[in-house]
């Protein structure tokens, strides 16, 4: 059954690509274009597009292409992000920092890394210290007693040791205990389920 149903969806796909070279060669044939080209894609690599920006590279350096294909934000960083919650994580002289559609800097790039943008949040590090990062230029100091994780699903995985040994919870978007830290192991939330291990 697996056969065929793979079978069928690519025999779809040869003939729908079939008919489209058909089309494009009679519309050769008639001297009309049955698409339209916007522009030349600028650059050398190209990430797809993320709330409406397009991360190229040229020479090395990463900048972005608005919608239309125009360069938005010149091509100057060593490494660039998708764009989630109006930022984007960005890479400069080695050290990592978000910057906002308008190529604003709303993070310097003074971090030794950040995760991407989610929930509203992004967590960052610089040496042992953590931080939350959020969307309106403002951070918050994590304690460094506990391991803080990125958000997934409007909520955290934090580690505590307790005893010697590591135990999982979890906090909301508020910094707010939901689950104390009382689980052997634990993964991120996914939806509304998280996998862990209760001894």
């Amino acid at each position: 059954m697996k056969r065929f149903h793979i079978f069928s969806i690519s025999a779809f796909i040869i003939l729908a690509l079939a008919q489209l070279t058909a089309y494009a060669d009679e519309g050769l044939r008639q001297n009309q274009v049955p698409f339209k080209w916007l522009r030349p894609v600028q650059g050398q690599i190209l990430k797809p597009y993320s709330e409406g920006m397009a991360a190229y590279c040229v020479a090395g350096k990463w900048g972005y292409l608005d919608k239309n294909g125009n360069i938005s934000i010149i091509s100057k960083y060593e490494e660039a992000g998708d764009f989630e919650d109006g930022l984007a994580v960005v890479k400069l002289d080695g050290k990592w920092g978000a910057i906002d559609i308008q190529g604003k800097t709303v993070f310097e790039c003074i971090y030794d890394d950040i995760s991407s943008f989610s929930e509203g949040l992004a967590l960052a590090h610089i040496g042992d210290s953590s931080y939350y990062l959020y969307p309106d230029g403002k951070f918050q100091k994590l304690p460094a007693s506990l391991t803080f994780y990125p958000y997934s699903s409007g909520l955290a995985k934090v580690r505590k040791s307790i005893n010697g040994k590591d135990k999982y919870g979890y906090i909301d978007n508020k910094g707010r205990f939901i689950m104390e830290p009382v689980f052997d192991a634990a993964s991120d939330f996914y939806g509304n389920t998280a996998f862990v291990i209760f001894k």
